[in-house]
């Protein structure tokens, strides 16, 4: 019953000129995987949600719907962020144990300070986890929406390595300072204790030996 306008002004419908009926639209483009045209969907994640929890629930899912699915039907991934995920975590708790690792050796065998290595071995994971809660606490306070991606991971990673650099010049200075504050007095008993010694046994105090 839609009406075809006409000149005149008559009234005629769209039944009267033509065989109105239901037909495909336009098609607009097509979805290939290998060559093959297949028929694919896109699973949106709500803001905030654990992508990697999301993703493994869809995967469990769909292992449910393939008994149910009619013979030659296959539900199969397109994109997977769980490789992703996964190697940004691995990349960050790699780069924090070589750096605890590179720090400890470089304090030990350079320094010749274990328990500054300790400090600093330390000081590495509790910096990253005091990262994560002000980030956390930053969120539930409503003050900011900061989200834990791979770019954040990231840049933490590059952080890490910027911290043990700054934590080895940091403590290098404190001993530097310590030892000039105290070098001096802890030294001197040393020094008069061998002069003594080197007196009981005829040796000159002047001696360069």
């Amino acid at each position: 019953r839609v009406v075809v306008p006409t000149i005149d002004g008559r009234t005629v419908l769209l039944a009267d000129v033509a065989t109105p009926g239901f037909g495909p639209q336009p098609r607009r483009g097509s979805l290939e995987k290998d060559g093959v045209e297949v028929t694919g969907g896109v699973v949106l994640m709500a803001r905030g949600a654990n992508p990697l929890a999301v993703t493994e629930g869809l995967k469990a899912r769909i292992r449910e719907l393939a008994t149910g699915l009619p013979r030659g039907v296959r539900i199969i991934p397109m994109y997977d962020r769980t490789p992703l995920i996964r190697g940004a975590v691995e990349t960050v708790s790699g780069a924090i144990v070589e750096a605890m690792a590179s720090a400890t050796i470089c304090i030990v065998l350079i320094l010749r300070q274990p328990r500054a290595a300790v400090i600093i071995a330390l000081t590495l994971p509790l910096s990253v986890l005091a990262s994560f809660g002000a980030m956390e606490a930053l969120r539930s306070l409503g003050l900011a929406d900061v989200q834990v991606n791979t770019m954040s991971l990231a840049g933490l990673a590059i952080s890490i390595g910027v911290l043990v650099d700054s934590s080895i010049v940091m403590t290098e200075n404190v001993l530097h300072a310590l030892h000039q504050r105290r070098g001096s007095s802890s030294c001197a008993r040393p020094a008069r204790s061998s002069r003594r010694r080197a007196g009981r046994w005829g040796v000159p105090s002047s001696s360069p030996f």
